[in-house]
């Protein structure tokens, strides 16, 4: 269900209208959301923590990795797996379709802006034209020729 704002503008260019569309698939920008209430079981250990921020990491937006840290044993020259690991560290990157989703977003809202203030711009020009000029023109829809869309 898209939802749409009409704003009507001008009085002498009645016929132009601004269709705004308010619902973006866009997820938000926060890591994660927590609950503050009480939780069913308590977190004891940090495997606990770890496997609760995982349920409540927001995976619409971000891609996480986790990486075991702590003293190597023999044979591991990078990550550790996160069985044998001391320490956790999360990282998250934003995904890139949703990036790309976010910056046609603002250059069609950038777009719209420029659009809609030229238009303004152009409303109060024809009427400081109209007040001291005594209306001397009109300006009219064109008619569509036939076979025309």
């Amino acid at each position: 269900m898209k939802s749409t704002i009409k704003k009507k503008l001008l009085t002498t260019l009645k016929n132009v209208e601004f269709l705004v569309d308010q619902n973006k698939k866009i997820p938000p920008k926060q890591i994660l959301t927590l609950p503050l209430g009480k939780l069913d079981n308590p977190i004891t250990t940090g495997r606990e923590l770890l496997s609760y921020l995982e349920e409540h990491f927001n995976t619409k937006r971000y891609d996480f990795r986790k990486r075991g840290r702590g003293s190597r044993p023999r044979g591991y020259v990078s990550d550790l797996p996160i069985d044998m690991a001391e320490k956790v560290a999360i990282y998250s990157n934003e995904k890139s379709r949703i990036a790309k989703l976010e910056q046609e977003f603002y250059d069609k809202q950038r777009s719209r802006w420029q659009v809609y203030n030229a238009v303004f711009e152009l409303n109060k020009r024809l009427k400081d034209h109209a007040e001291r000029f005594e209306n001397d023109f009109v300006i009219r829809e064109k008619q569509k020729k036939k076979g025309e869309k």
